[in-house]
């Protein structure tokens, strides 16, 4: 706005001089300079208004875009910032928040369905490797109760059973530490019950 004010501004002192058949071809020229350049920022202040509206995605969300992780930390009109996880920021224009596909952990709720695959000889008692696999969620800060954690083998090996414990973490962010907590136990529990893997029995 301020620089075709200026512009008209500056002009006034020779429009009187210009015909009248060019002042029309003029503002028309102008008109589609100021279209092209605006473009972007039209674009991307619409795309911002829909976003913020339509609730797709909000300050606070956990998203992936192009393989990049990370919180949505402000909205702006033109752009988005994200937070990744170590801790640089990420710009995405409007526009491209609406043009390309992305992940949203947190547009209808903030829980993570969290998984830890391991592998076990077949002559441990699974009954105690299931007993085991679905505790080692509970001692965890980053674990919901939502669900009770489930095991499940999963795969069959000539020379193992591939299992897999299943819990909720409190949130998207949250997921990643409580696989890290589940594994951890995992190891500390099948030590202490002298429970070996696979890969134990073939060394």
């Amino acid at each position: 706005i301020l620089i075709p004010t200026a512009l008209f501004i500056a002009l006034i002192p020779i429009i009187g001089k210009i015909s009248p058949t060019i002042i029309p071809v003029m503002i028309a020229c102008s008109s589609v300079i100021f279209g092209i350049a605006a473009k972007p920022f039209i674009e991307n202040l619409i795309c911002g208004l829909v976003l913020c509206f339509g609730k797709i995605a909000r300050i606070g969300d956990i998203v992936l875009v192009d393989n990049e992780y990370g919180t949505i930390e402000d909205v702006t009109l033109t752009h988005c910032i994200i937070r990744r996880w170590d801790w640089l920021r990420y710009v995405v224009p409007n526009s491209s928040m609406m043009t390309k596909e992305f992940v949203n952990y947190s547009l209808r709720d903030n829980y993570r369905w969290v998984y830890v695959e391991f592998w076990v000889d077949y002559s441990v008692d699974m009954v105690i490797v299931e007993k085991i696999a679905k505790s080692c969620p509970n001692t965890s800060e980053y674990y919901s109760a939502k669900e009770d954690s489930k095991f499940w083998i999963v795969d069959l090996t000539p020379q193992s059973a591939k299992c897999m414990v299943v819990a909720w973490a409190t949130s998207a962010a949250d997921g990643w530490m409580l696989s890290i907590d589940i594994r951890k136990n995992l190891l500390l529990e099948f030590k202490k019950h002298g429970i070996q893997t696979h890969l134990q029995n073939i060394a």
